[in-house]
């Protein structure tokens, strides 16, 4: 006679799942109404300081003496370049973003098109003197000094444009949206939660890069047909 088969262990009835809506990592902690900025203004922001600081240290330049004039067959223009053009650069870049940055003032004049303030990351008070240079260094503007040392020419614009991609992977990642030079300085960027969000900022920046993609392409475009008309060219005083 077989023995009776056992009887199956009674299996627990699996816990339930219980999915929790977590709170907005873009809420700013006890400031209510306020988000914290988001990349797409931020970068559009810094597009337009570095334009004016662009603008300014070329100014100033050219008032000192500092600018050379070209002249060609259509039109003459005033160019600055050289170790003093960067020197100049990375001073009116600091001057401008610690003055916006301090006194009450809390942003620049690119961040105040969108909303944008800046200001201490634990209580949102204005940034002192030390955190405002501490953040400029941060960006990594001083950089361009390197272009002062002959043998590292060239390297200056890379090195900026390696370490703002580096700022920007960072801000990304950060629940608060803040990068290494926002914790180097210990601030923060907000923006009113009621302000449209990044759409408009967006749209901005790729604009931005359609117009950098067409200067870029014409620029390809003159060398190749530069290289195509040359050898066609008579010498000079050869009659066709």
């Amino acid at each position: 006679m077989s023995e009776p088969a056992p009887e199956p262990e009674p299996v627990d009835d699996p816990p339930p799942v219980r999915w929790t809506v977590p709170a907005s990592v873009a809420e700013v902690p006890g400031a209510p109404g306020l988000v914290f900025a988001d990349i797409s203004s931020r970068l559009v922001a810094f597009i337009v300081d570095a334009a004016i600081v662009g603008i300014a240290g070329a100014a100033l330049l050219m008032a000192l003496g500092f600018g050379e004039r070209i002249d060609t067959a259509t039109s003459s223009y005033v160019w600055v370049s050289g170790w003093t053009a960067n020197i100049a650069f990375a001073l009116v870049g600091a001057v401008y973003f610690v003055f916006f940055w301090t006194g009450g003032r809390r942003a620049t004049i690119g961040q105040r098109a969108f909303d944008i303030q800046v200001g201490n990351a634990f209580d949102g008070r204005p940034l002192t003197l030390s955190q405002a240079a501490r953040r400029w260094l941060g960006y990594g503007s001083f950089l361009g000094l390197l272009a002062i040392v002959s043998a590292l020419r060239g390297f200056d614009s890379l090195a900026q444009l390696v370490w703002i991609l580096v700022l920007l992977a960072t801000a990304t990642r950060s629940p608060t949206r803040q990068g290494l030079h926002d914790r180097f300085a210990i601030s923060a960027l907000v923006r009113p939660a009621n302000r449209a969000s990044g759409g408009p900022a967006m749209a901005c920046l790729i604009i931005v890069i359609m117009l950098a993609l067409l200067v870029v392409v014409g620029l390809v475009a003159l060398i190749y047909l530069g290289r195509q008309v040359g050898p066609l060219t008579p010498p000079p005083g050869t009659t066709i």
